[in-house]
């Protein structure tokens, strides 16, 4: 079973429509790929080449197989004509110029061809099947590349504006905004969030490992990064459990001693993929579990400043009002919390964690220290249906809500803002009480 996707390549202002077969193997694609391409312009099979494309956040990243993933299957926006296929610059290694990174940067993105992609956006977790919003948003996303390579659907966020609609990143980030802005992210649900993404981590950092590289040697001059630094330091210290990752902990002290100062990015991506490889899921739950309370205090405001700086608790009541996901009506078999604020990690197989055995974020981490959780038997279910993403992302948060809010997080039990027709009705600069 095999696929034909038609490119758009640059060289050296030189722009050319390349079409390639790919065949059933993923792995296998950024070398069909390659290939095709150095055809398509009478280059030999041996020269170095690069080739890089611009991701949804207008950042040029370098195709690699690790990358390959990661291109094929970006998110598109409803505003793109299907009949544009994916553009790539094509360089041979060393001869890449500002001027052609300038042409791609600036010009109009790429999207998918007709016959490669019917519609919908999807967004693969690099092998962890058990990843998903619920229910499925649109039953019609279905794309050829999917059907050849097995890839698993993941489902998109209902109702939110198209560049929301990619599981991945985006909606992550709206689950811990959520969460954050009523007060209930914690280490626990940040380490299981951590435990179930490595993955999406792992690729996402691959792909911006040049841009990471730049910002890493900036930081190691920038007082302001000083407390990140002593982070990296814990690191080490932290993952020594963790056998598959003592050669990168060596170049992470290489970083910080400044022998390898603009490395950072791709050692952080090798320490990321060293941890997805990580063959004891419980040691790792351990690992992250000890280093996310530094994450929360350190890493998020750094890397997010605008909706990580402040953090303004609130009563459990608010937390549905500030964009947090609330699986109403489901409690956790341990710890028996009612209405599960947060990830809800539901379990697959039959028995003592059999099907149906939901767990809030606080206790699959520890479940997964003990060893009686793994990400086989759950499903992260990252919010329930009606949670809405976009408002999560927004500007509103405990102190811009209205007193009419505030009287109505007091008076009214959960239950009633869970049962609500719409319970999350926010807007950013507007916003819409629920109906009790």
């Amino acid at each position: 079973m095999s696929a034909e996707l038609l490119l758009e390549v640059d060289y050296q202002g030189d722009l050319r429509r390349i079409s390639v077969t790919l065949g059933a193997q993923l792995r296998a694609a950024f070398e069909e790929i390659q290939l095709a391409v150095c055809e398509g312009f009478g280059l030999g099979e041996e020269t170095l080449v690069t080739l890089k494309y611009e991701d949804e956040e207008g950042d040029l990243c370098t195709l690699t197989p690790l990358t390959i993933e990661d291109f094929l299957l970006r998110p598109i926006s409803c505003s793109e004509e299907f009949h544009t296929p994916p553009k790539l610059l094509l360089s041979r290694r060393g001869e890449m110029s500002s001027k052609s990174c300038h042409r791609v940067a600036t010009g109009s993105r790429g999207s998918r061809p007709a016959q490669y992609f019917s519609g919908g956006l999807k967004s693969r977790m690099s092998g962890d099947q058990n990843l998903s919003l619920e229910p499925p948003g649109r039953a019609s996303e279905t794309g050829t590349l999917n059907g050849i390579y097995g890839i698993p659907s993941v489902t998109a966020v209902t109702g939110v504006l198209p560049v929301l609609r990619s599981l991945g990143p985006v909606a992550l980030l709206a689950c811990l905004k959520g969460l954050h802005e009523s007060g209930r992210l914690t280490p626990e649900i940040l380490a299981s969030l951590m435990l179930q993404f490595l993955p999406i981590f792992a690729q996402r950092v691959q792909r911006k490992v040049e841009k990471m590289n730049r910002k890493g040697l900036k930081m190691r001059q920038d007082k302001n990064f000083k407390p990140l630094m002593h982070f990296i330091k814990r690191l080490c210290i932290h993952f020594q459990e963790i056998p598959e990752t003592r050669n990168v902990r060596d170049d992470l002290q290489n970083y910080l001693a400044g022998s390898e100062a603009a490395r950072l990015g791709d050692t952080l991506a090798e320490l990321l993929r060293c941890l997805v490889a990580c063959s004891s899921r419980s040691t790792l739950a351990s690992a992250l579990l000890a280093v996310a309370k530094d994450i929360l205090r350190v890493v998020l405001p750094c890397v997010f400043p605008e909706s990580f700086q402040d953090t303004r608790p609130c009563s459990e009541w608010a937390a549905i009002l500030l964009g947090a996901p609330v699986h109403g009506g489901i409690a956790c078999a341990l710890c028996r919390q009612q209405n599960i604020v947060g990830p809800r990690f539901e379990g697959q197989q039959h028995g003592e964690g059999g099907e149906g055995r939901s767990l809030c974020g606080h206790c699959f981490v520890k479940e997964t220290v003990k060893g009686k959780a793994d990400d086989s038997s759950y499903t992260c279910r990252l919010a329930p249906l009606g949670y809405d993403a976009e408002a999560a992302l927004g500007d509103i948060n405990s102190n811009s809500l209205p007193m009419a809010a505030l009287l109505a997080m007091k008076y009214h039990p959960l239950d009633s803002l869970v049962s609500a027709p719409s319970p999350s009705q926010i807007r950013p600069g507007n916003l819409e009480l629920v109906h009790f």
